[in-house]
């Protein structure tokens, strides 16, 4: 790896120590060595620097955890979510962004077939004569508008920490509640 910076803070989450490597490996599970080291201590007496050749630490990180570390939420799978948000969890670090994530991967299914029965109503209903094209149009539109409502709905969730099976599901609840509106309006 390189250019790895690592922040030490106290129990109250002041900075105490900064360290800063060009280059660092991971030697043996959770040991780290650092090579050519800058180390940074702030106390009330000011800042301490010190140059280190080569440091070795014991962190509790792996590089599986590391590899999680780089890749988006969105892009883990389930398991990995739910592991990382343990890890977070136990290290008393906000997981919310990663639960959100993990709720909107197990609600997928959910949310398709909410959209399958969207499209039941515009493509059996009297808009059957319609071109192909205005009914793809409208479907994309309807598509992309649902993208946008749900990650609204989920960032909002986060916002303001409301409970994420609810923000999860209320974009569901949403489409299946216009599906049901537009079945009864065509009445088929």
């Amino acid at each position: 790896m390189t250019d790895v910076d690592i922040y030490k803070c106290d129990q109250q989450g002041q900075l105490k120590a900064y360290l800063h490597s060009p280059k660092a490996d991971i030697v043996d599970k959770q040991i780290w060595l650092l090579q050519k080291v800058t180390k940074k201590e702030f106390s009330q007496n000011g800042i301490n620097r010190q140059e280190i050749p080569q440091l070795t630490l014991d962190l509790s990180l792996n590089s599986e955890q590391l590899g999680i570390l780089t890749l988006p939420p969105e892009s883990l799978s389930p398991t990995n979510l739910y592991r990382y948000i343990n890890i977070l969890q136990q290290r008393g670090q906000n997981a919310d962004h990663y639960i959100m994530a993990l709720w909107q991967k197990l609600s997928a299914p959910l949310t398709t077939g909410a959209m399958l029965l969207l499209s039941l109503p515009l493509v059996f209903g009297p808009i059957r004569d319609t071109s192909a094209g205005l009914l793809i149009t409208i479907a994309v539109l309807v598509g992309i508008f649902a993208y946008l409502f749900n990650n609204i709905i989920g960032d909002l969730g986060i916002l303001f920490h409301f409970p994420p099976p609810i923000t999860v599901l209320t974009p569901i609840a949403v489409i299946l509640g216009i599906s049901a509106w537009l079945a009864k309006k065509r009445s088929w």
